[in-house]
């Protein structure tokens, strides 16, 4: 595969090719990806304290999943972070973790 230096590219599902072989690969930015570790990092501290942190956890895991995914569903990104949001009940460090990947996904 060649390597393609373009500055800066933007919009969605970007496409680039190379031999006839098209790619589409979704990175997901670093911010997101520091976002996810806080909320993961939020969970463990304050499992005691969640209903269901064994439910919040693989809710966690199916949003990174999805925000993984060559294409991105971002109504099932938005259910997800609703559920999670809701499964936090009170707990503070989580909503807050919660508030942070939400606006790293959507802004």
């Amino acid at each position: 595969m060649s390597t393609y230096n373009i500055g800066s590219v933007s919009g969605q599902g970007n496409v680039f090719g190379d031999n006839n072989q098209v790619t589409n690969q979704i990175a997901v930015p670093a911010a997101t990806r520091g976002a996810l570790e806080n909320l993961r990092a939020a969970l463990r501290d304050n499992a005691d304290d969640l209903t269901d942190p064994d439910g919040m956890r693989r809710a966690t895991d199916e949003l990174e999943e999805e925000l993984t995914a060559d294409a991105p569903d971002r109504g099932r990104i938005s259910r997800l972070l609703r559920g999670l949001l809701l499964g936090a009940g009170t707990v503070t460090a989580v909503t807050t973790a919660l508030e942070g990947l939400e606006n790293t996904v959507f802004g």
